[in-house]
């Protein structure tokens, strides 16, 4: 139990290494069948159980989507809606897998370019936000007859005000935080350079991504469905209910692919740090197959009930952004004062998720024990709402949000001048999966940089030095 975990802490003293990265990280140096035990019966497991369960009832009611409901034929009424939304999805789909190949391809650049490719993407947020402002106003200018589209006025004059929001909001954050830009630059190169000493990460997290891509298409199988539901006779009391069970659990999976690869990324860096001069140090590979197995299974509870605190983050994180939107064009009250009420808040909450689950993958503790430990560690060595890695988080997350509203901007004229509800779901469909899956490509560095800062915290807590470059570089953090 949480008690019993928190005792031996005291008993042991926390005076080494030893009493942070637990035998759970030292067992992952002789992987085999019998390392780490298969079953649900680790810490938290009764978050694993709800979520099997509710993923069970996911797949129950995708397929009694397809067994309820038959293709139309093409002499249908019904056809024409079906198409629609058919090619809805797979345009969807298709944008989706193209932001993928281009968060790969810049990961990549990075690992080689790195300062160019960080102040790139620091720049083009504000570049692309005045681009957009730019393009709507000439839209208004030169579009005949938009004197009498209301909705095309007013969708454009929105686009411009958002954009040069956001515009002024980004070059002002990169005024003020030069030096920590640089300085974030040289963590970014230390993880990168840990990524190379251990490329089974990398491949992993390409894995990832094309299982998440293949979850996602089943989803949008079952979403195609949906319309033709609408059409039998227990739609009118159960198709939004059937629309919001499926969008929540495919948005809880989503938040769970992303605990999954943190607590593995967290794991395998966790066994380099502090045992890769460790006489008979297994494979890289073995660690990860280990490391991944855990976290499937005995680990399992403590990735969902992560997960479950990323949604709910994240999902304020949205109110928090409209919110903050809408004050900014009233000018109803300072935007700093929702920002120091909801977004503050809400970075703290996130920080300390994270760093929780990272430790979970160095401990294998459950969550609230790890919770415990780590932000008395973090906190004491002032590590836990470091700049730096905040500054770090949010390039990554402004390189998801500039792609993202490009499609949506583009995708949105069609769906504004075209009328057509699938268009819209195009443009906010193919918006949201191109944000998800940038961050999912790119979550490996963030990832990495988190592992990193907890092993720099036990060092400084055991007043010891397992890697020359990582304490050099951390000390600016």
């Amino acid at each position: 139990s949480d008690d019993e975990e928190s005792n031996e802490e005291n008993a042991v003293g926390l005076s080494d290494t030893d009493s942070y990265v637990s035998e759970f990280s030292q067992d992952l140096a002789e992987y085999g069948a019998d390392v780490v035990s298969v079953g649900i019966n680790g810490p938290n497991a009764y978050a694993a159980y709800v979520y099997i369960g509710n993923m069970l009832a996911y797949v129950a009611a995708g397929l009694y989507l397809l067994a309820t409901t038959n293709v139309p034929e093409r002499k249908s009424p019904y056809f024409k809606d079906y198409y629609d939304m058919t090619t809805a999805v797979l345009k969807v789909l298709l944008y989706s897998g193209l932001s993928a190949g281009i968060s790969v391809a810049w990961v990549h650049l990075l690992r080689t370019q790195t300062r160019k490719v960080v102040w790139m993407t620091t720049l083009t947020a504000p570049v692309v936000s005045v681009g957009m402002a730019v393009w709507a106003a000439t839209q208004l200018m030169l579009v005949p007859g938009v004197e009498g589209l209301l909705g095309y006025r007013v969708r454009n004059i929105i686009v411009i005000a958002v954009s040069l929001v956001l515009a002024a909001r980004f070059a002002w954050s990169i005024t003020q935080r030069k030096q920590e830009i640089e300085r974030s630059v040289d963590i970014i190169q230390l993880a990168c350079t840990v990524l190379l000493q251990n490329k089974e990460l990398y491949a992993f997290s390409l894995l990832l991504l094309a299982l998440y891509g293949s979850f996602a298409t089943i989803s949008a199988i079952f979403a195609t469905r949906l319309p033709l539901f609408s059409m039998t006779e227990a739609a009118p009391e159960h198709m939004w209910g059937m629309a919001g069970f499926l969008f929540v659990t495919f948005a809880w999976t989503s938040a769970v692919f992303v605990q999954l690869q943190r607590i593995v990324v967290s794991s395998v860096v966790c066994q380099w740090y502090f045992h890769r001069h460790d006489p008979h140090e297994p494979l890289v590979l073995h660690t990860l197959q280990a490391s991944a197995l855990s976290a499937l299974t005995q680990q399992l509870g403590t990735v969902v009930l992560a997960a479950s605190f990323l949604f709910a983050a994240k999902t304020l994180h949205v109110i928090e952004l409209c919110v903050r939107t809408v004050v900014s064009m009233l000018r109803i009250i300072p935007v700093s004062l929702v920002t120091l009420a909801i977004g503050r808040p809400l970075h703290m909450a996130d920080a300390w998720s994270s760093y929780t689950l990272v430790y979970a993958g160095f401990s294998g503790r459950s969550f609230f024990a790890s919770s415990r430990t780590v932000t008395q560690l973090l906190q004491q060595h002032q590590l836990m709402h470091a700049p730096v890695v905040s500054l770090i988080k949010s390039t990554m997350t402004c390189l998801g949000l500039v792609v993202a509203i490009v499609f949506g901007y583009v995708l949105g004229v069609q769906a504004v001048t075209s009328m057509s509800m699938h268009s819209a779901f195009v443009a906010v469909g193919s918006s949201g999966m191109v944000f998800a899956l940038q961050q999912m490509a790119t979550h490996v560095l963030v990832c990495t940089v988190e592992a990193l800062v907890v092993c720099y915290a036990i060092d400084m807590e055991v007043d010891s030095c397992h890697s020359i470059d990582v304490v050099e570089r951390m000390a600016r953090v």
